[in-house]
């Protein structure tokens, strides 16, 4: 008669301190970070690119995720930190996301408005792709009127 295996099992442990299954709000920390205007996937993925925050991720547990926003909302990245030191963080990409268009930008014939992110906007002139306003404008509304004003000047 052929021998009946039993199948494995996760162990079991009378602490929780010791338990291999844990709750993952105990153990894993999750963080969110909007990417600077400009800033590519390629950009996220090097080591320096979290060097101010590295000394926050603790991955001696459990490895830590980041959500990062690109700064006009045209993609989204999860991102595994897989070790980590006081200026440099070893991310893993684990799945980028583009987003669908936001409806903040508008365009005209020379100009168009592009959203910064933080409800910050800014007019861009097409042909050479230089911005109109000196200061970032704080609503769509804002942008819109500066970029119609810019063109009844020209």
């Amino acid at each position: 008669m052929a021998e009946v295996k039993e199948p494995k099992k996760l162990r079991a442990s009378g602490t929780r301190n010791d338990d291999p299954m844990r709750l993952a709000e105990h153990v894993q920390v999750k963080w969110v970070a909007i990417a600077n205007a400009g800033d590519t996937v390629e950009d996220v993925l090097h080591e320096e690119y979290f060097s101010h925050h590295a000394a926050n991720f603790d991955v001696k547990q459990c490895p830590g995720r980041i959500d990062v926003f690109a700064s006009d909302r045209s993609w989204m990245l999860e991102l595994l930190i897989l070790a980590s030191g006081r200026n440099w963080a070893k991310v893993h990409l684990l799945h980028k996301h583009p987003l669908p268009a936001s409806g903040l930008e508008t365009e005209t014939e020379r100009y168009r408005t592009e959203h910064l992110g933080y409800g910050r906007f800014r007019v861009i002139r097409i042909s050479d792709s230089t911005q109109m306003n000196e200061k970032p404008l704080v609503s769509k509304e804002e942008a819109v009127k500066f970029m119609e004003g810019l063109q009844k000047a020209a």
